[in-house]
């Protein structure tokens, strides 16, 4: 598929994304787990597309989305994703009407954002947030809660949902987990409610989960692309370049801003088209990508649209580059850069395209400025 893209002199830079894989990872949450599957795909689904994964979850049978904020989930409805879009994050409350026109379901965090929504809110669709011990958004009070669930549905509003969200997931050593299901599970029982979906399970929430029972919905994320604590996972995107530019340098030469590269003997060096405004972060060159299996270490800065690298003899221009992927994989990125898969994924800028491939064939192209005429 690679050579294929090459060979069409169409990108320089791009990110291949496994739909198999993706598909795979879904049924998995869904068969272990036995509930219903919220994707997540928030952050322009962690970097991967969120419009276009959405619609291939659609086809697939999925129909539950998760997103971070009303824009988000306004351009999947835009884009022809179908059934419920649960916004995460606090909305501006005089938008309410925006979300009723897009048929959303939002999140009611507190006492206060439910006394800013205006009088009528027939057909709006709620969960309550429970703070069961991250601190960030959410009801402490139960009370508050059962006062909140009374002026909403006074008002014509729908309370379908209550929910929280576990700090510790992935690490389930610590006694905090269970801490938190336990204080949910309580909260939930003394409101005497009747709620449509119960949900509190992250994506390793869902492996080291103490709920068997009390809840009925997942909200899986990061490891529906491929990165949490299940060997059957399996990565969906992967990251790549080539080289645009190859050169001799000799010994004693600098290389890129701030001449922090110095050759100390005569040296083959690579430029890539990606930098630091694709989202490939300066911290990036004290590492190294593989060239047909070659591990090659950067040379000098990453700038802000390119970046160069040592090679170990001279290579084609024109041949890949893979930043993380096969051979490098972004696990061991992550770690080399102090971080988590997350962040790097998140960060690729929309301007590198991405091919969507299924049974190793490419079947969509990310964004339609990637469309021309060859």
């Amino acid at each position: 598929m690679i050579e294929r893209i090459l060979s069409m002199k169409q990108f320089q830079t791009w990110a291949e994304v496994d739909l198999d894989a993706f598909h795979s990872n879904l049924d998995l949450y869904r068969d272990l787990s036995h509930k219903t599957v919220m994707i997540v795909v928030k952050a322009n689904a962690y970097g991967h597309g969120d419009a276009y994964m959405s619609r291939c979850a659609n086809t697939w049978g999925y129909d539950h989305f998760a997103v971070s904020s009303l824009e988000e989930a306004i351009h999947l409805r835009n884009n022809g994703v179908t059934g419920m879009i649960l916004i995460l994050g606090a909305i501006i409350p005089g938008l309410a009407h925006v979300a009723i026109q897009h048929d959303l379901s939002v999140t009611v965090p507190s006492m206060e954002f439910v006394t800013e929504l205006y009088e009528d809110l027939h057909g709006l669709k709620c969960h309550i947030k429970v703070d069961t011990g991250m601190n960030r958004i959410g009801f402490h009070d139960a009370d508050e809660i059962r006062e909140a669930i009374k002026i909403l549905e006074s008002r014509g509003a729908s309370v379908e949902g209550i929910f929280s969200h576990y700090a510790t997931a992935d690490e389930p050593e610590k006694p905090m987990m269970n801490t938190q299901f336990l204080k949910f599970r309580e909260t939930v029982n003394s409101l005497d409610h009747s709620f449509r979906y119960i949900h509190m399970a992250n994506s390793d929430g869902v492996f080291h989960n103490p709920d068997e029972t009390f809840t009925n919905m997942i909200r899986p994320g990061i490891g529906l692309y491929g990165y949490a604590d299940h060997p059957d996972l399996k990565p969906v995107l992967s990251l790549y370049s080539s080289l645009t530019l190859v050169k001799k340098v000799h010994a004693g030469e600098t290389v890129g801003y701030g001449a922090s590269y110095t050759a100390s003997h005569d040296e083959w060096i690579g430029t890539m088209p990606i930098g630091y405004a694709d989202g490939w972060d300066r911290k990036n060159a004290s590492r190294y990508v593989s060239v047909g299996g070659e591990i090659c270490p950067f040379a000098g800065r990453i700038c802000m649209d390119q970046s160069m690298i040592r090679l170990p003899y001279e290579i084609p221009v024109h041949t890949p580059v893979e930043l993380f992927g096969k051979d490098i994989p972004l696990t061991v990125c992550a770690k080399e850069l102090d971080t988590i898969p997350h962040e790097i994924l998140c960060r690729i800028a929309e301007r590198i395209p991405r091919f969507y491939t299924s049974a190793k064939k490419t079947v969509h192209l990310s964004e339609e400025r990637f469309h021309y005429d060859l």
